[in-house]
């Protein structure tokens, strides 16, 4: 739980640098997994019996998960999710199927019985039900990251007017701006912005979205102030 909970922290606070926290998080679930399986059941994917007093991995691809899709879902906006969704039940089947074939405890019993007799859909329903939530959360984010980082085919810039700004606090301060409508403005017209954005428009200012053609022909969006570039490969902080 530290380990993967310490990487999610670091990817919410600030994912520098970059690739290396974002690759973290990819590769942390995938590590889970194969521990588990190599482990002759001596770890498990997911401890459903604490009885067992065996370690599980669970929140080793838990918590990298939900960071991934969390970053990269602000980093790289998709105009229009759905295709990503599709990627998205593709990739978390296949983990699924996978994770299907995870030692699983059993109280009273020793890791050899238990591996003796574990059948490979053993507690299929409620792996499945554990599980897909996170598998498709961290398909979704893969596939995102893929289609947006790097990709700086830019279709169309809009200029924006900014009719308001408001900050509010709670667990960390958040930044908005209230925009004029735009084609690709969502139905609340208001825009999460990084702090320094904030600071350095004011009503009555544009800002500037740059809409890229994305990797896989997903079309996403990226805010920066007018008569500044963009950049695919380093977001905007939070």
């Amino acid at each position: 739980m530290l380990i993967g909970g310490c990487l999610a922290f670091w990817a919410f606070l600030g994912p520098v640098p970059y690739e290396v926290v974002i690759g973290l998080l990819i590769a942390l679930p995938w590590v889970a997994i194969a521990a588990a399986k190599l482990s002759g059941g001596h770890v498990l994917m997911a401890q459903d019996d604490d009885a067992s007093g065996l370690p599980g991995l669970f929140s080793l691809a838990l918590f990298p998960s939900i960071a991934l899709v969390g970053r990269v879902a602000s980093d790289f906006p998709l105009v229009n999710a759905w295709p990503a969704g599709v990627v998205m039940a593709s990739i978390g089947l296949v983990i699924v199927l996978a994770a299907l074939f995870m030692p699983r405890s059993r109280s009273g019993e020793t890791v050899r019985s238990q591996n003796a007799r574990r059948r490979p859909f053993d507690g299929w329903l409620w792996k499945l039900v554990m599980l897909l939530p996170l598998v498709l959360a961290y398909a979704y984010g893969v596939a995102v990251f893929a289609n947006g980082y790097g990709d700086t085919r830019i279709v169309q810039t809009y200029r924006v007017a900014i009719v308001g700004k408001s900050m509010h606090s709670g667990k960390g301060s958040h930044y908005l701006l209230e925009l004029a409508p735009w084609p690709l403005g969502n139905s609340t017209g208001n825009e999460p912005v990084p702090s320094e954005i904030y600071a350095a428009v004011k009503p009555g200012d544009d800002i500037c979205f740059d809409e890229h053609a994305g990797r896989f022909g997903w079309h996403w969006t990226r805010l920066h102030l007018c008569g500044q570039s963009s950049s695919a490969t380093a977001p905007v902080s939070s």
